[in-house]
């Protein structure tokens, strides 16, 4: 009946307009222009100075992000050296959700990613002060910010795999330990 007709043209359609994507969009979108307007937004999430070297997308075979030279600043009262960096950073979206307009990470894999650890001889580690705003000792009670975190959360279930990563923990005044 005219039912099946109208979803095989909608079908078609669709096709059309992948088959059209694919061929007009170059295999690898360089983000480096939008590097401006989300480092600054990660800068602030995690209030360390945040660089990468080029950010591209495809979309074929898979959709999927790659971020190529992260590197994440120390807080400068610890070291001047790195905080955490990888050589590069593949994440593959699912398609279905990213044509509906949302970034579902299903794989995050690190290449090459070194952690470094660092504590004071009072304890204090490194990274204890991320995410935290400075001056922000009176804490007003913010509204759930239930859709944010369950964002977040659904890139917390994407599998994750680490190739040749490393862990540098030092502690001031001692060797540092790597894992």
């Amino acid at each position: 009946g005219p039912p099946m007709k109208k979803i095989f043209l909608i079908g078609l359609a669709l096709l059309a307009l992948i088959a059209i994507a694919v061929l007009t969009l170059p295999p690898l979108v360089d983000l480096a222009p939008y590097k401006s307007r989300y480092l600054p937004l990660v800068e602030d999430a995690l209030q360390r100075k945040v660089d990468v070297g080029e950010v591209r997308f495809r979309i074929l075979p898979a959709p999927s992000v790659r971020i190529s030279a992260l590197n994440v600043s120390d807080n400068p009262a610890f070291s001047r050296d790195p905080f955490f960096t990888a050589q590069q950073i593949r994440l593959k979206l699912k398609l279905w959700p990213l044509l509906r307009g949302e970034f579902r990470v299903d794989e995050l894999i690190l290449e090459k990613p070194a952690i470094n650890l660092r504590q004071q001889p009072d304890g204090t580690f490194n990274f204890a002060d991320i995410g935290k705003k400075k001056g922000t000792a009176k804490k007003k009670e913010a509204p759930p910010k239930s859709q944010e975190h369950a964002k977040f959360s659904e890139l917390i279930h994407a599998r994750l795999g680490i190739e040749r990563g490393e862990v540098n923990i030092q502690t001031m005044g001692q060797k540092a330990i790597t894992i």
